[in-house]
């Protein structure tokens, strides 16, 4: 059974074609009806994610192969496909049945687009990595880190605080994506947030002087940071430790920084739509994606760390107890989210004159 993968922006044109060359049934004939026929309900479950192709397709694959269930995927920057997702919120379909990946917080800062997962054995992930009433359940704990191209960093110029990122020598050469477009940067910016004071006191300052060096270039996506940085076109990223291992165990020239004031492991996250008429399906989507066998072929392949407790992290990795972590404010990340981005897009208009 193939797997039907789009971009955001191919879906409008392309998704309705899929549907008719798939299900030929699904409203081909609605002109030609005479009278009144029983509805069909398209069993195509529609996935959006701000995943990589490789993670997505593997698990995708083998759960279309063990129930027999058409998968659609439609990749996108996170704060894109939710945008997608509010756009059709009063539609009588919404855009998705469910949401993959991104940011927990994410999720709870537009908590109106989803509805409770009910009926999912939950007994072996932890509280730490469910929303309330399960409105979203973590699926891999997802460090921030820094990393380093090896070649064009030298051994005593290895960034190892977040403070190291204000250094005059990285000016234009930090590989950081746009918050405002991806779920990983938005957790990278309340992290340094976090680790360099709080939002009141102290945080912004550094993120007004992290800005300033960064020169306005600005990337779309975390996936491009680690990609640019091991091509050299710049020094020094930051990213999610998961993308970097994969690089790094496919050659790439990047090594891992786990910045000494601390970090955080956020929750890539799985939610159902709100809307939906695929309830069912989604539910066993994500219990597979929740299941041992999925999760240690995630941290096997794609260094994704288990969310379920018993596993073991992916080879190489630190334990989690052995990774500093700040205090990240969930809530707060997610409450806040609508203004702390407004803050950022202030200090970065602000340095572009």
């Amino acid at each position: 059974m193939a797997l039907i993968c789009l971009k955001l922006h191919q879906r409008a044109c392309c998704l309705i074609a899929l549907t008719l060359m798939l299900f030929p049934l699904y409203g081909m004939f609605a002109a030609a009806q005479k009278e009144p026929q029983p509805e069909v309900v398209d069993e195509r479950l529609i996935i959006f994610t701000p995943h990589e192709l490789e993670p997505l397709e593997t698990a995708v694959k083998e759960f279309q192969e063990t129930y027999g269930i058409l998968v659609t995927i439609v990749q996108g920057g996170t704060g894109e496909l939710l945008g997608q997702i509010r756009k059709n919120l009063d539609h009588e379909y919404p855009a998705c049945d469910v949401f993959w990946g991104g940011g927990s917080e994410s999720i709870e800062a537009n908590a109106d687009l989803f509805q409770p997962i009910i009926g999912l054995d939950t007994s072996s992930i932890p509280v730490l990595y469910r929303g309330s009433e399960d409105l979203w359940i973590g699926e891999s704990p997802a460090p921030v880190v820094l990393i380093y191209n090896t070649i064009l960093v030298g051994p005593e110029q290895v960034p190892t605080h977040w403070a190291s990122l204000l250094d005059p020598m990285w000016k234009g050469k930090i590989a950081y994506a746009d918050p405002t477009l991806s779920g990983s940067a938005y957790t990278l910016l309340c992290t340094m947030l976090s680790a360099m004071g709080t939002a009141e006191n102290g945080g912004w300052a550094y993120i007004d002087q992290l800005v300033e060096n960064l020169e306005g270039r600005i990337l779309s996506s975390s996936s491009e940071a680690y990609s640019l940085v091991a091509q050299g076109e710049f020094y020094i990223g930051l990213t999610q430790e998961k993308s970097a291992t994969t690089a790094i165990n496919n050659g790439a020239t990047i090594a891992i920084s786990y910045p000494v004031e601390g970090t955080s492991s956020v929750p890539d996250a799985v939610a159902i739509v709100k809307g939906t008429a695929k309830y069912d399906l989604a539910l066993q989507f994500i219990e597979f994606i929740l299941g041992s066998e999925n999760q240690r072929v995630m941290a096997t392949l794609y260094n994704r760390r288990p969310v379920r407790e018993g596993l073991p992290p992916p080879r190489g990795l630190l334990e989690m107890n052995e990774i500093r972590l700040v205090e990240y404010d969930l809530a707060w990340a997610a409450t806040n989210k609508a203004a702390i981005l407004r803050t950022w897009s202030k200090i970065l208009e602000h340095h572009k004159r």
